[in-house]
């Protein structure tokens, strides 16, 4: 029969092993866990750059268009000018039917 040491010595020596197993899966667990938090937070991270540079982007890309928006209608309120001033010269231009240049015109090309 077995002694009283005996058995304590296998008993303190199974609880020792499943002491050190117990550790070793909890230690891998720990690392696990502290890894996957690690990478969410990088993750998180470079979602949040990414989204902040889209952002920087879009507010960029609104000023342009805006300034383009406003020079656009500056060019179009110029070229509407010029075909104003191109109509009334038109219209107070006589083109003589021969095609010759009139002495009033000719003064007016040599005053330019």
């Amino acid at each position: 029969m077995p002694s009283r040491l005996a058995i304590g010595a296998a008993a303190g020596l199974g609880l020792a092993v499943a002491t050190y197993s117990w550790h070793l899966i909890d230690r891998r667990a720990a690392v696990t866990e502290a890894r996957t938090g690690y990478v969410l937070a990088v993750e998180r991270d470079a979602a949040l750059a990414e989204l902040d540079a889209l952002r920087k982007a879009q507010r960029a890309a609104a000023a342009a268009a805006e300034g383009l928006r406003g020079r656009v209608a500056e060019a179009e309120a110029e070229a509407e000018a010029r075909a104003a001033q191109l109509e009334d010269y038109r219209l107070e231009t006589t083109v003589d039917p021969a095609c010759v240049v009139g002495p009033d015109l000719l003064r007016r090309l040599r005053a330019n």
